[in-house]
């Protein structure tokens, strides 16, 4: 899925389940909104970074060896925050007659 900066997205998969990183890292709760604050491209696929959750730099281990990075997240374990406008519920409140045609 591909994600832009700036983009408010909502957590589906929250916590660590890969068990990753050394244990202090702060990650995703499910549920949780965020606002994505990098997108990444890389031999796993697409990672963010959120405005919300900022590690520091540590050694994580990147193809070919380790490199010192913050921490990304998965952009699978996010999907996109869907706005709805209150015209859409006032529509349904408001209903149009049945026309018939002569």
């Amino acid at each position: 899925m591909a994600f832009h900066v700036g983009q408010m997205v909502v957590c589906v998969l929250g916590g660590n389940p890969d068990g990753d990183g050394y244990g202090w890292e702060e990650y995703p709760v499910k549920g949780r909104f965020y606002t994505v604050r990098s997108v990444l491209t890389g031999f796993t696929g697409e990672a963010v970074r959120l405005e919300e959750i900022r590690n520091k730099e540590a050694l994580y281990e990147v193809p070919g060896g380790v490199d010192q990075h913050e921490m990304a997240f998965y952009s699978m374990r996010f999907r996109p925050v869907r706005t709805t406008s209150i015209d859409r519920f006032t529509s349904l409140l408001n209903p149009q007659p049945d026309t018939v045609s002569a």
